[in-house]
């Protein structure tokens, strides 16, 4: 099994590997849609700061979206420090990066708000006034003990609810930061959260997604089965209209799950939970959505808090998940945005397969033979679109390295090389005559 350099990069960046079929770019994007506007347009007004704060915010995501240094970035922000007039001219100090991640920057800001959610928490840590004995007591709390949460709590949550910009980022500092002090115990989460969540509740049924948002990223700290709800349930398309609003909920998601023995949240919660979010990205069209929620099901797929029954449903569900996927790809008579998520979390799901020493517990036939489904799907679907993946080397880029990434996967389930698997890698870089002949040579 061949392990290309350019899949080594971070899974959410763009990897660029030898392209022979495809002759340009046709530019290709994230849809735009007009929900989105109000928020690029009115994002100084609201929040009351100049232009000059989208400058680390875009810092930021050049660190999750391409392969840039940590050092290059810092001296990239300092530059823009010193010389903040090079962002209010018409030269973008990231010229090329909407094309490079096909991501328009009317998300930028969006995406900005769970990709350093812990690193943004520690930039203006607010106050904590809960002693030490309340939030990590092992033992149901007094009444004078839940008083004293509950108004802590509210204090705060008003000042999500009516404080301006600055208050809420600060109020919303200190909530994390309190349920994330050393030594927190499930018992105090559990009284916390009750007194979060009325309120929380209140502001997410608003249509100010400033604060809306800043209160998932709360609840995302919370880490009990309600607050974890709410989360996946503002991630669902049918419910939630607004992408952004989806796209922080999703990405706050693979936070949530990973609480630790602390949290509530064992393995029957996670498992009602990775069904849901795998009914959520089967409805939703957003890429970049839906990424995040796959990469949510695999740290789930991963918890230590699963039983072995659990562990392998999970699996199936993660598996299917994909496939399902696929079938939407196929089904699609230009190329889909969505093989962008499928690329991006198989990345992962191998680097995660390749580290873990239990991977054999999920190599399955039943996994496998889910796996081999999707992988004809996408050969199935590059030869339908072949048309539209010649001038669309990104979208070319994404359905080989599906290919690829995919037979890497099934070596490692079945313990074993697939030759028949490889041969459809192979024959997407030949030609689309030799991809058919490597669809019929895998179905036989």
């Amino acid at each position: 099994m061949t392990i290309r350099a350019s899949d080594q990069l971070d899974p959410g960046a763009t990897p660029e590997p030898p392209l022979r079929h495809c002759e340009g770019e046709s530019g290709i994007g994230l849809s735009q849609p007009e929900s989105l506007q109000r928020y690029e347009d009115g994002f100084s007004s609201r929040t009351s700061v100049s232009t000059h704060v989208l400058s680390p915010l875009t810092l930021a995501l050049e660190v999750r979206y391409r392969p840039v240094s940590r050092t290059t970035v810092l001296f990239r922000w300092f530059d823009l420090r010193l010389a903040p007039d090079r962002w209010s001219q018409n030269e973008p100090p990231f010229r090329s990066w909407r094309n490079e991640t096909g991501i328009p920057m009317r998300l930028a800001l969006r995406i900005a708000a769970f990709v350093l959610p812990s690193a943004l928490a520690t930039m203006a840590i607010g106050q904590t006034t809960l002693p030490q004995d309340i939030v990590g007591s092992t033992r149901p709390l007094s009444s004078q003990q839940r008083s004293a949460v509950e108004e802590f709590a509210t204090d705060q949550m008003n000042e999500m609810a009516n404080g301006d910009p600055t208050e809420v980022v600060a109020a919303r500092n200190t909530l994390v930061q309190t349920a994330r002090r050393a030594g927190v115990t499930g018992v105090f989460l559990r009284a916390y959260s009750d007194a979060i969540l009325p309120q929380a509740t209140s502001i997410l049924g608003a249509a100010e997604p400033m604060r809306a948002e800043n209160t998932l990223r709360v609840l995302a700290f919370l880490r009990t089965p309600e607050s974890l709800g709410i989360l996946v349930s503002s991630a669902d398309p049918l419910k939630i209209g607004d992408e952004g609003r989806r796209l922080v909920a999703a990405g706050l998601l693979k936070v949530a799950v990973e609480g630790g023995a602390g949290s509530g949240l064992d393995s029957a919660v996670l498992t009602s939970t990775a069904r849901t979010i795998a009914e959520n990205l089967d409805q939703d069209t957003s890429w970049i959505v839906v990424l995040e929620e796959l990469r949510a099901l695999n740290a789930i797929a991963l918890s230590s808090s699963l039983t072995k029954e659990n562990q392998n449903e999970i699996r199936g569900i993660q598996f299917g998940a994909f496939q399902q996927l696929s079938t939407r790809i196929e089904e699609s008579a230009e190329p889909s945005e969505l093989i962008q998520a499928v690329y991006r979390a198989m990345l992962g799901l191998r680097e995660k397969l390749l580290g873990n020493s239990n991977s054999g517990d999920v190599s399955n036939k039943e996994i496998a033979n889910t796996l081999r489904m999707m992988l004809k799907n996408v050969a199935d679907a590059a030869i339908k679109q072949w048309s539209g993946l010649q001038t669309n080397r990104r979208s070319f880029m994404a359905y080989e390295g599906v290919l690829r990434v995919g037979s890497q996967l099934l070596s490692l389930l079945d313990g074993r090389p697939d030759p028949k698997a490889e041969a459809l890698r192979e024959g997407i870089e030949k030609g689309r005559t030799e991809l058919a002949a490597a669809v019929r040579n895998f179905q036989s």
